[in-house]
């Protein structure tokens, strides 16, 4: 099983409703066959974040539905858009993990092979 994980970092999108970001992922916990879990955390280093983190085994199948779940989702996907991160683990968990979205557009991405 490996995680993948969405950051929010709030400030950047004030107007973002991280509770119904948090709802919305949690639906998709339904899914049963592709998330194993769904948990959250807060923190403040640097500023205030939520971590949601998804456990599945299959992070390729995962990540597709997420970006259409909430990034291209009409009510909020233009904030998360300015708030969020997507990291997943490597092959080698997180010592090599995979940055799959970040607010920052300059910097590159990684892709599943």
């Amino acid at each position: 099983m490996a995680r993948l994980t969405i950051q929010i970092h709030p400030t950047r999108a004030p107007e973002l409703d991280v509770a119904k970001i948090i709802m919305l992922c949690e639906r998709l916990e339904e899914n049963e066959t592709l998330i194993n879990a769904v948990s959250t955390a807060e923190s403040k280093d640097d500023g205030p974040y939520v971590n949601v983190v998804f456990d599945t085994d299959n992070i390729p199948a995962l990540w597709p539905i997420l970006r259409t779940h909430l990034f291209q989702n009409r009510n909020v996907g233009q904030q998360i858009s300015r708030a969020a991160i997507v990291t997943c683990e490597g092959r080698h968990g997180w010592d090599d993990y995979l940055l799959l979205y970040h607010f920052d557009q300059t910097l590159t991405l990684d892709e599943f092979e």
